[in-house]
Formats: structure tokens, C-alpha cells, sequence
């Protein structure tokens, strides 16, 4: 399952709640909720694959192409674009045409992609759409994510040889520079990608010693933040209902009593979206990055 932080970013966070009680599997599974959650609200795309806003490989999506229309451009369901890795038109599974990647180009500001330069045979179309699928198929593989680059980036010791990024899920195909006090350092660090830390490999760095990084990394930090808020909204209402409180709407202690008011059964709360509601700042912070049918 998707998981958009890890248990070591998320205890390291500061969201405010008391983490102890939790294991590490107790914790992963809350944030794999909360990035389901996240997923849902933006209503990302499940296929051919579920949606990853670190980016992954869409195999195999397919698109109707009407000949008839004279249609160039096909608009991927996962965004942003990084490459397409193939383009291939069918009318059968056994009859269809290869697209050469290099006759597409990529416009992601609109979110399609366009054929420039037709692969001869293409004429063939109108020949044997009559013996196949009456509108011919566009399948295509392609990568998808974003790359977003830091420069100089201080990180921060955690146990005196780790040091850690603001940044998560490093993208592991640019390499990372690690600086102590400004001098590059080559081969000193242990690079974790997935948790953003530089793991120094000798003994602890002097005392004072500043290590910064040049890295890029793959996940918004909104995405980040607002996994991180929805755990914590999900952690404080587990704890409710352990203490049999859930499905109350009012709780009023007085001299010599307690009121307890239960909810009447209604529908869920949605929100103006239409979706079950989240915590008010996770719903800010993916509000840009929710998806809109073309």
C-alpha cells in the first residue's frame, strides 16, 4: 500500500500526539490509512494502477483514438508526465501500430501528449479498422512524478552519525552531494533514500560540524503534511472510541454529574466537495492537487 510518510518521519514531525503507546506496525498502518484518505480526497486515479504522487510506471493505459477525427494527443489519467516509454495504436491485439517515442512530445501544463510525426503505415487504418475494434485503442506505458531540487539544505543530527532532510523520498536517480562544514564528502555518508537521512559512516562528526545536501526529491511537501494531519486526526479518534466515547456529541460535567448526549443517525458529514470531511489543513493543502475529469 501507498504510504506517504514513514514511521520515523512521522514520530520526528512534531504533529503534537503522543506516539509512544504506537509500534511501528501499529503506525505504518494509520499512515497507509492516511494516505488512502489523502489519495481519496484528491480522487486520484486507480487505473491501470493506483496513483502514487511520488511518481511510478503506468503500464498498458488505454484511450479510445478515433481515426475519424484526425486525434494526435491522448491526456494520461497519472500526472505529471516524465517520459513515454511506449505508444502503440491497436485495431486488434494481433494488428496495431508502434508509435516511436520520439515522435511524441510531452506538454504537461495541459497534460497531454501529442503524436508529432506519424510512423509510416499509419495509413493502413482505414483499411483494417473494418475487421476489428470499430474504434481503435491507444495503449501507452509512461513514467510519471515530479523531481523538485534543493540546494544547500542543512540537515539536522538525530543520533550523532544520522542527519536528516525536511524532505522524504529522495529521487534515487540524481545522486546526492553531502557537505560537512561547506567541503563536499566523498564517500563519508550512507544515503537512505526513503527517509531522507545521510548516515555518516565513521565515528561522530566534531562537535558543531554543520552538513548540508544537494538533493533532489519526489513528494510535495503538502502531500507529506497533509498525510501527517490526517493520522494524527485518525490517532485521536481511535482514542475516543477506546474510552467508548465515540458517537457523541456533547459532554458537560457538573456538580455531582456527568451528560452525555449521543449523536442521532445521520449520513456522514461531507464536505462542499461532496467527499467525507478531513481535518480543515489537510484539505487546504491538497486542494491543488486534487484531480478534475477532462
Amino acid at each position: 500500500m501507498v504510504s506517504y510518510l514513514t514511521t520515523a518521519a512521522y514520530r520526528n514531525s512534531g504533529f503534537g500526539a503522543d506516539l509512544s503507546p504506537f509500534s511501528d506496525a501499529e503506525l505504518r498502518a494509520i499512515l497507509q490509512g492516511a494516505a488512502a484518505r489523502v489519495n481519496t480526497y484528491c480522487t486520484t486515479p486507480n487505473l491501470p494502477q493506483p496513483h502514487d504522487f511520488r511518481g511510478g510506471i503506468t503500464t498498458d493505459e488505454r484511450h479510445v483514438w478515433n481515426i475519424n477525427a484526425a486525434q494526435r494527443r491522448v491526456y494520461p489519467w497519472h500526472q505529471p508526465l516524465k517520459s513515454i516509454d511506449s505508444f502503440r495504436i491497436l485495431v486488434t491485439n494481433q494488428n496495431y501500430i508502434d508509435i516511436q517515442t520520439t515522435d511524441t512530445v510531452i506538454n504537461n501544463s495541459a497534460g497531454y501528449v501529442e503524436i508529432v510525426a506519424l510512423t509510416l503505415g499509419i495509413g493502413i487504418f482505414p483499411q483494417i479498422a473494418n475487421l476489428g475494434l470499430s474504434v481503435p485503442i491507444a495503449s501507452i506505458n509512461y513514467h510519471y512524478g515530479s523531481s523538485f531540487p534543493v540546494i544547500g539544505e542543512e540537515l539536522f543530527e538525530t543520533d550523532g552519525q544520522t542527519f536528516r532532510a525536511a524532505n522524504q523520498w529522495w529521487d534515487t536517480a540524481v545522486t546526492p552531494t553531502i557537505y560537512i562544514d561547506g567541503s563536499v564528502s566523498t564517500g563519508n555518508f550512507t544515503i537512505d533514500y526513503n527517509e531522507g537521512t545521510a548516515e555518516h559512516d565513521d565515528t561522530e562528526l566534531t562537535a558543531g560540524a554543520v552538513v548540508t545536501a544537494d538533493y533532489n526529491y519526489t513528494l510535495a511537501p503538502a502531500i507529506a503534511r497533509a498525510t501527517g494531519v490526517i493520522a494524527t486526526d485518525m490517532i485521536a479518534k481511535s482514542r475516543i472510541a477506546a474510552r467508548g466515547l465515540s458517537g457523541l456529541t456533547a459532554l458537560r460535567v457538573g456538580p455531582g454529574e456527568v451528560e452525555m448526549r449521543p449523536s442521532v443517525a445521520t449520513l456522514p458529514r461531507t464536505s462542499s466537495s461532496g467527499m467525507p470531511d478531513i481535518p480543515d489543513e489537510a484539505a487546504w493543502l491538497l486542494e491543488p492537487f486534487r484531480f478534475h475529469a477532462l
